[in-house]
């Protein structure tokens, strides 16, 4: 689906994307006769105005199933910026749904009005997809005109409508008017709102403080009008539901209630006998369900059949805004979007005797849902709940990676209108924890040459089902280069360092994983304290949980940990000197157990080896007001927990341990990854920079001179001179020094 009032970047699409009659040129004509016309603008006040709107007026009129959309705005042209951004006039509409009618084009300076439509309008209409990248085909149109002579100081002012009338809506009209709120300003700004006093049309604002009083007008019509901008609107806190977050658009629809919407939308997925005997399509169900007589292994197949033989994209051409193709034509083409796929799902879950029905969702801001006038407005996706032996399974076609193991996860849309014939109602979807992790890690790290060189790691992270699509890295020709950057990141996560070999990665289709291995060194913080080396181990996978409610008007709202995810991690480190007089203090077992967080760690120790096990699954659940405080200071408790690794007292300073060091095999390991970093990446300075502060910590003297000098060949800054000024005056070369320091100086 296309619609959806997620955010008010999606308000303004909705205003400037409506769909109407169909003509594939923009139309030109006065205004229509039902708005008010604005006041004239006072083009001599604007010189000392920045970040201004001298006009924006938006009217719509809702005339039994047909919406029509004016708006009127001027810009003041403040600055050569303002000119370049606005010196062109772009205005998109879907001539499959609808006219565009451009009535005003004009600019004004001082007291001069130059009409730039007088003649030759000047508008070239483009044919092109501005959503294609996002796998989006709407048969948009956008009517280009550059704007001559329009000059710093000057105001453009242009009007347009735009009128919808949607047969799938079954003779209902729905609309979002967009409420501009402060700090921006307007000269003179109104939301205006007009329908015929025989026509029960609902209204609500999505922010709140707004006065929603109609009054009759001639003509037998009613009018709201609202001035804008409407006040600032509030500061919320994060981590909150979305249902609080005021959005500044004034809904209105003639849906009567959520039952009626679903009932517009149900006959559109009727999946009975779409899927015709010996037809590919029925064979490929067919093999489904010779694989198995387990009905909820069959529904993962099926889930994985539509996610995965058929790519995403949406087709929202002629009535495809609301109406799905049929399951043969999208098995055909081999692809579709939401409404497609859901269809699709249906079908073949009906073929294989397992009893669903499709659901209208909002991706972005579910929970808002609830606080929505019923309308088709308030969804932008359709998704199917199927039943098992009374079980509910919610399964998303679009989403991808889901397997067996996946089946009872939960997409995390807030509420959901099942689209039945009768007595629908939105639903609750249920909250709770993904059964598999996301991201399942394991990190070696050896300590064995001690607290005073960096440290030799290996890491394998292991990615499931949906975080699969998140994260992979494309196949194309930028695949390897894209690999290292995103195993960088990677390691960062886990190891807070960046200084890795090549990494190596590897895609099991049979359980939709992706796994990510790489080898390098890390830098740990060891600390001398109390006489003594130590290392604070906190924990790998941590909980984020930092709502802030210090204001008294966010105390009575809920908290979330945003974008929970199920983890699982395992990190072995091996301890300096064979383990020999270590101590491991603070190792006792830790857990949370909470609406939001299931998290556990355990510290174990073998020997020479220490292993540190979490498993963290977050259920996207709302924490109440009331018990904030106690959950935040739950986890604050269980994040602060350090195990602490202490060396013995007796344990040698660098400048004695290292000379001792240069042949332990962990140092060799150290010494490897620098060189084959450099074998890598030859002409690569920074990795040169790199061995070279790892001989300096040797103190070997004379490596590391080669390095940075190769390094200050390769790219020569003043870091690196000093570097190796304060190199050759360890070596008592105090002429290179000075000449080196004087070099970074100039």
């Amino acid at each position: 689906m296309r619609i959806g009032l997620a955010s008010t970047t999606a308000a303004i699409a909705v205003l400037f994307a409506q769909p109407a009659l169909a003509a594939e040129q923009p139309l030109f004509g006065p205004p229509p006769g039902w708005i008010e016309p604005a006041p004239a603008i006072a083009v001599k006040d604007l010189a000392k105005s920045t970040n201004f709107l001298p006009l924006f007026d938006e009217q719509v009129l809702i005339d039994g199933d047909t919406t029509v959309t004016y708006v009127d705005s001027a810009i003041y042209i403040s600055s050569a910026e303002i000119l370049n951004q606005r010196g062109t006039l772009s205005l998109p509409w879907r001539p499959a749904h609808g006219d565009l009618t451009i009535h005003r084009v004009e600019i004004l300076r001082g007291d001069e009005r130059i009409d730039t439509l007088k003649g030759d309008p000047g508008f070239t209409v483009l044919r092109r997809e501005a959503g294609l990248e996002r796998m989006i085909v709407d048969g948009s149109l956008t009517a280009v005109k550059h704007i001559e002579g329009l000059r710093v100081g000057d105001v453009l002012r242009f009007s347009i409508s735009l009128s919808e009338r949607d047969t799938m809506l079954g003779g209902r009209a729905q609309s979002a008017v967009l409420l501009v709120p402060k700090p921006i300003r307007i000269g003179f700004g109104r939301a205006r709102l007009v329908w015929p006093q025989g026509q029960t049309v609902n209204l609500k604002a999505m922010v709140p403080g707004i006065d929603i009083a109609p009054k009759p007008i001639a003509g037998g019509r009613n009018e709201l009008v609202i001035a804008l901008p409407i006040a600032t609107l509030p500061e919320m806190p994060k981590a909150m539901p979305a249902r609080f977050q005021p959005v500044p658009v004034l809904v209105a629809s003639t849906f009567a209630s959520w039952s009626e919407v679903a009932g517009i939308m149900a006959p559109l997925y009727k999946a009975d006998s779409a899927i015709p005997e010996g037809s590919d399509l029925a064979k490929a169900v067919d093999g489904i369900a010779k694989r198995s007589d387990d009905p909820v292994r069959r529904l993962a197949d099926a889930l994985q059949l539509v996610q995965e033989d058929v790519r995403y994209q949406l087709m929202a051409l002629g009535t495809g805004n609301y109406a799905p193709q049929a399951p043969v034509e999208t098995w055909q083409k081999r692809f579709g979007d939401c409404k497609a796929k859901t269809l699709l799902l249906l079908a073949v879950l009906h073929r294989l005797g397992i009893a669903a029905e499709p659901v209208l969702a909002n991706t972005r801001q579910g929970d808002l849902v609830s606080t929505m006038l019923p309308s088709a407005l308030a969804f932008d996706h359709v998704f199917v709940r199927a039943e098992i032996a009374g079980e509910s399974f919610w399964l998303d076609g679009t989403a991808q990676g889901a397997r067996f193991a996946d089946i009872r996860d939960v997409p995390r849309f807030g509420h959901v209108l099942p689209l039945r014939d009768r007595d629908a109602a939105l639903v609750a979807l249920p909250v709770r924890a993904n059964a598999r992790p996301g991201a399942s890690v394991d990190l070696a790290l050896d300590h064995s040459a001690g607290p005073h060189l960096p440290v030799p790691f290996r890491l394998k992270v292991r990615y499931a089902g949906a975080w699969v699509a998140e994260v992979r890295v494309k196949d194309d020709a930028d695949a390897e280069e894209a690999l290292v950057t995103y195993a960088e990141k990677m390691a960062n996560s886990w190891t807070d360092s960046t200084t890795i070999t090549k990494p190596t990665a590897v895609f099991d289709p049979a359980d939709a994983t992706w796994t990510v291995s790489v080898e390098g060194v890390s830098y740990p913080d060891w600390q001398y304290r109390d006489s003594q080396y130590q290392l604070a181990l906190n924990p790998t996978i941590r909980i984020d949980f930092e709502p802030d409610r210090s204001r008294s008007a966010w105390r009575q709202i809920p908290a979330l940990i945003e974008r929970p995810w199920t983890a699982h991690s395992r990190v072995e480190l091996r301890l300096p000197d064979g383990g020999n007089g270590v101590l491991v203090e603070g190792a006792e077992a830790a857990s949370l157990t909470n609406s939001a967080v299931t998290w556990d760690r355990t510290i174990t120790r073998s020997g020479v080896t220490l292993v540190e096990e979490i498993v963290s699954r977050e259920t996207g659940q709302e924490v109440a007001p009331g018990e904030i405080s106690m959950v935040k200071k739950a986890i604050a408790d269980a994040m602060a927990k350090q195990a602490r690794v202490k060396l013995p007292s007796s344990y040698p300073h660098r400048w004695d341990d290292a000379q001792h060091r240069r042949s332990s095999p962990s140092l060799t390991r150290v010494k490897a990854v620098f060189d084959k970093r450099i074998a890598e990446k030859p002409l690569d300075a920074v990795r040169l920079d790199d061995r070279a502060w790892l001989s300096e910590r040797l103190f070997d003297w004379t490596a590391a001179k080669a390095d940075w000098s190769r390094a200050i060949v390769l790219d020569p800054t003043a870091d690196r001179y000093v570097e190796r000024a304060q190199l050759l005056t360890s070596l008592g070369d105090h002429a290179g020094a000075l000449k080196d320091a004087q070099t970074a100086y100039e």
